[in-house]
C-alpha cells in the first residue's frame, strides 16, 4: 500500500535538515524535532537544495505548506520569521509548544491558539494584523507576551491581564511617552544621572584613512552581489538628491510604514546585504559609499540618518565573520580604511548624540549596541550579540558537543547553568576600546538599558554543562553554536 506523500515548504525542509543533520525520510524523523526556527537566520549547513537535488521518495515539495509541523509531537519551541506561510492552522496540533515565536508572516489568526495549553511565552512581531486576539486572554499558562511592531488597536485587552511580562508595540505606548519623559527628565534634575561614562570625541585629520569608491560601471559589481544581485541601483540614488530619487521595488513587502523613495533605496540596499545576517561581497563595495554617504550626513548634522547609517555598516560588519576577504587588495584596503573613518565618526556620534538615541524603542537602541560593537572591532561579539537578540544563550559545550538550546530569557532561569560575571567595578576612561567588557558595559549604561547590563552579566559569564560537568565561557559555546 502506498504510503501518503509528507508535502513540505523548501526552505522549511532545508532548516529541518539542518537540525537533524541530514535529510528527513520518513514522519518519525519529524517527530524527534523539539526545537525549530525558521526564517530569519541562515542555514550554517545546506545538506539539501530541494528545488534541484533529488528528494526522498516521501517527501513533496509546497511552496507555502507546514503543516508537517502539525506532526511534530514533540515540538516545545517554534519560530517563524519573514516566511510565506499559507495556513496557519497546523498550530491547533502543536499542543507540546511552550514557546512561539511568529515574526513579518502576515495576517495571524489568533483562534489556531486556543489548544496551546502549554504555551509560556509568545512572540507575535511585525504582524499587519491579528485576527481573534481574545483568544490570547484564554493562555493560562502564558507568562510572556510581546506584540512588539504589530499592528494592534485595542491594547486593553492585555492591560492588567494577569500576564506576567507584556510587551506592547511602539504606537499603543505613545500616549505614555510625554509622562515617561517627564519622569526621566526629574531623575536626572533630582541628581540621578546616567551612570555610564560619556564617550569622548577624537580628532580625525583629513586624509588620515585614505579611501576611494568602486566606480559604479566597474565589472567588479557583477563579481560582488547581495542577497537579491547587483546594489549599484540603490547606491546611485542615494548618492543624489534626496528629492530626485525615483521610485524603485520594495524588498520589504511587509513594512507598511509610509517611506519616501530615497528611504525605500536605503531599506533596500540594507536588506541586500544582510538579508537573514548572511555575509554578501557587495559589502566590500557598498561599505566606502556609506562612509562617504555619512560624511554628508555629518556635515550636515542629520542625527536621524547617522542613527540609520551606524545601525547600516554595523550590521553589515556584524556578518562579516567568516573569513572571506576580496581578491584585489585595493578593494580591501577601501573597505577597511573606510571602517575606520566611520569608527570615527560614530565616536564622535556617541559623544554628542546619546540623546538622540535614548529616545528609540528598546530594539532599536540594542540593535545600535550592537551594531556599534562590530564598528568598533567587535565583530565576532557583534554577531552572536544579534543573533540572540540578547533573549538566549544557545550554546555547544566544547567537550562532549551537546547542544543546549534551553536558555532563553523569561523562559529558562539562565543561573542554573551560569555563573554570571560581574558588571566592570572600575570606570571607563571614555577612550580606550582595549578592554571590551569595560566599555560595552558602559554603552549599554549609557543607553538606559538596565536589563540589557543584566543580560551582558550571563553572556560574559561561566557555562556548567549538564551532560559532562565541563565549564566554557558562554560566548566561546556560543561560537560553537553559531559559527561551527
Amino acid at each position: 500500500m502506498e504510503q501518503n506523500k509528507i508535502t513540505i515548504d523548501p526552505v522549511l525542509l532545508t532548516y529541518v535538515a539542518q537540525i537533524l543533520g541530514r535529510v528527513p525520510e520518513n514522519l518519525y524523523d519529524f517527530q524527534k524535532i523539539k526545537n525549530l526556527a525558521c526564517g530569519g537566520r541562515p542555514v550554517y549547513q545546506k545538506l539539501i537544495d530541494p528545488l534541484r537535488d533529488p528528494l526522498p521518495e516521501r517527501l513533496e515539495i509546497a511552496r507555502g505548506d507546514f503543516h508537517v509541523i502539525g506532526k511534530m509531537s514533540r515540538l516545545k519551541k517554534l519560530a517563524i520569521s519573514a516566511m510565506q506561510v499559507n495556513d496557519f492552522s497546523f498550530l491547533t496540533a502543536c499542543t507540546a509548544l511552550e514557546s512561539l515565536e511568529i515574526s513579518a508572516c502576515g495576517v495571524i489568526d489568533c483562534a489556531f491558539f486556543k489548544n496551546l495549553v502549554n504555551l509560556r511565552s509568545l512572540s507575535l512581531l511585525h504582524c499587519p494584523k491579528l485576527l481573534h486576539m481574545e483568544d490570547i486572554r484564554k493562555l493560562f499558562r502564558l507568562t510572556r507576551l510581546s506584540l512588539e511592531g504589530s499592528e494592534i488597536f485595542d491594547a486593553s485587552l492585555f492591560l492588567d491581564c494577569g500576564i506576567k511580562e507584556v510587551h506592547l508595540p511602539e504606537h499603543c505606548l505613545k500616549a505614555k511617552e510625554p509622562e515617561k519623559k517627564a519622569v526621566s527628565k526629574s531623575k536626572r534634575a533630582g541628581g540621578h544621572p546616567c551612570m555610564g561614562v560619556p564617550f569622548q570625541a577624537v580628532r580625525r585629520k583629513a586624509g588620515q584613512h585614505p579611501y576611494t569608491l568602486q566606480e559604479l560601471d566597474s565589472i567588479l559589481w557583477e563579481t560582488y552581489r547581495g542577497a537579491y544581485g547587483d546594489v549599484r541601483e540603490y547606491l546611485a540614488i542615494l548618492m543624489g538628491e534626496r528629492e530626485d530619487a525615483h521610485e524603485t521595488f520594495k524588498l520589504r513587502r511587509l513594512d507598511n510604514a509610509p517611506k519616501t523613495n530615497y528611504e525605500l533605496a536605503f531599506d533596500n540596499l540594507c536588506e541586500s546585504l544582510w538579508h537573514q545576517m548572511s555575509f554578501y561581497p557587495a559589502t566590500w563595495l557598498a561599505v566606502p559609499y556609506l562612509a562617504r554617504l555619512m560624511e554628508g550626513w555629518e556635515k550636515e548634522n542629520d542625527t536621524e540618518w547617522m542613527f540609520r547609517g551606524i545601525l547600516a555598516v554595523g550590521s553589515c560588519l556584524t556578518t562579516d565573520v567568516f573569513g572571506s576577504r576580496p581578491e584585489e587588495d585595493d578593494v580591501g584596503e577601501n573597505y577597511e580604511n573606510a571602517i575606520l573613518q566611520i569608527r570615527g565618526m560614530a565616536t564622535n556620534f556617541l559623544a554628542g548624540h546619546m540623546d538622540v538615541v535614548r529616545e528609540k524603542h528598546i530594539s532599536l537602541r540594542r540593535g545600535f549596541a550592537f551594531a556599534v560593537t562590530a564598528i568598533m572591532g567587535e565583530r565576532r561579539l557583534a554577531f552572536l550579540l544579534a543573533m540572540s537578540e540578547l533573549e538566549s544563550c544557545y550554546i555547544v559545550c566544547p567537550g562532549c558537543e551537546s547542544c543546549d538550546e534551553e536558555i532563553e530569557f523569561g523562559y529558562f532561569d539562565p543561573s542554573k547553568r551560569i555563573e554570571k560575571a560581574d558588571v566592570p567595578v572600575k570606570k571607563w576612561d571614555g577612550e580606550s576600546l582595549a578592554d571590551v567588557n569595560s566599555w560595552l558595559f558602559n554603552l549599554f549604561m549609557l543607553l538606559d538599558d538596565t536589563e540589557g547590563v543584566e543580560r551582558l552579566c550571563y553572556y560574559f559569564g561561566t557555562y556548567t554543562c549538564p551532560e559532562c560537568g565541563e565549564r566554557t565561557e558562554v560566548l566561546t559555546g556560543m561560537a560553537g553554536y553559531f559559527l561551527p
